[in-house]
C-alpha cells in the first residue's frame, strides 16, 4: 500500500506531501483562489501522473521488444470541466 502524508506548511493552501521514500511535493492552489504559488497545482499533479504512469509502460513495452529508446518526451494537457466547479460548489454549500 502507498502511503502519502500531508501538512500544512505555507499559507493557506501551500501543503507538503510526503510519501514513504521520503519524497516532498509542494502543492497549493491557484493565486485567484488565495494560493501563493508554492507548489504544484493538483490539476497539474494529476497531469504529471498520468504522464508518468503511461510513460513507464511505454518504456517498458518498448525494453521488451528490445527497442533502444535514446529520447523520449511526452506532452499532456487537461482541461478541466467547468460543471464539475458547478457541483462541488453546491455540494459545499
Amino acid at each position: 500500500m502507498n502511503t502519502v502524508k500531508l501538512k500544512r506548511v505555507n499559507g493557506e493552501y501551500g501543503f507538503d506531501t510526503i510519501n514513504e521514500n521520503g519524497t516532498v511535493v509542494k502543492t497549493d492552489t491557484n493565486p485567484n483562489m488565495g494560493g501563493l504559488e508554492y507548489g504544484a497545482r493538483p490539476m497539474q499533479l494529476l497531469l504529471n501522473a498520468l504522464a508518468a504512469c503511461s510513460s513507464i509502460d511505454v518504456i517498458s513495452i518498448l525494453k521488451k521488444q528490445r527497442q533502444e529508446v535514446t529520447d523520449y518526451e511526452v506532452t499532456v494537457n487537461g482541461e478541466r470541466n467547468p460543471m464539475w466547479s458547478l457541483l462541488c460548489g453546491s455540494i459545499l454549500k
